[in-house]
């Protein structure tokens, strides 16, 4: 309804649940193939689009922070804050406005690793796997600018101190052909000669899977080793 899709992968085919928020005085519904909550609706968290009643952008980040998996609830507040839909400060007044509800501490933990420049939702959970394992929080859309001042490259994301870039490849602009696949190798070897970047490509398998092997790579360029276990999302890339 907000034209925006936060869900994994292996659900981009299938049609949305449909999920429905009801106040404290109402009633919930019930039909098959719709979940419906009860819980605090204020006026003012309600918003008309096409006909229909929705949640507003800040409630809806807020429930997915409460109520969902951290890196749906970090995908949904990024993408909804970049597209200008809300803002990190109406996020943290909202659940403000819920304390002492049901899952607000972890609302509020996910809202703090909220950043608006994030430009997906895979680099989103990119970011979130390197701060699950320990690793240094890194800075988003990180401009590398030329002599002049000018931008020549842009990584998703990095770790400034160290000069180490990570960017999520996607299959469909990065690794569809073997040209894709040339085109960024040569791209990082520009960019750590010119700027001394090392850059580490993420793909969905590296994010999604199991394997740790993302931030073992990380961990390899800054140059420590950090005991943690990878949190199992319930995914498969």
């Amino acid at each position: 309804m907000l034209g925006l899709d936060v869900r994994p992968p292996e659900r981009w085919r299938s049609a949305p649940k449909l999920e429905c928020l009801v106040p404290l005085d109402g009633i919930r519904p019930r039909h098959p193939g719709v979940n419906a909550f009860i819980s605090a609706l204020p006026p003012d968290d309600i918003v008309v689009i096409n006909g229909i009643a929705c949640t507003t952008a800040t409630r809806t980040g807020l429930d997915l922070a409460r109520w969902r998996p951290r890196f749906i609830g970090l995908g949904a507040v990024d993408a909804l804050a970049h597209a200008g839909l809300t803002t990190v400060t109406e996020l943290a007044e909202a659940a403000g406005r819920l304390a002492g509800h049901r899952f607000i501490r972890r609302a509020r933990e996910v809202i703090d690793l909220c950043e608006p420049a994030t430009e997906s939702v895979p680099e989103s959970w990119c970011r979130l796997r390197l701060i699950e394992a320990g690793l240094p929080r890194p800075a988003v859309q990180v401009s590398l600018r030329d002599a002049d001042g000018r931008e020549v490259y842009r990584l998703d994301m990095g770790i400034l101190e160290a000069l180490v870039g990570i960017e999520y490849d996607g299959a469909e602009h990065h690794l569809r052909t073997v040209a894709d696949r040339e085109r960024d190798e040569a791209r990082r070897k520009d960019i750590r000669r010119r700027w001394r970047w090392r850059v580490l490509p993420a793909t969905a398998a590296d994010i999604l899977g199991r394997s740790p092997q993302l931030e073992g790579a990380v961990m390899e360029l800054l140059g420590i080793s950090i005991d943690f276990r990878r949190q199992d999302w319930g995914l498969q890339a």
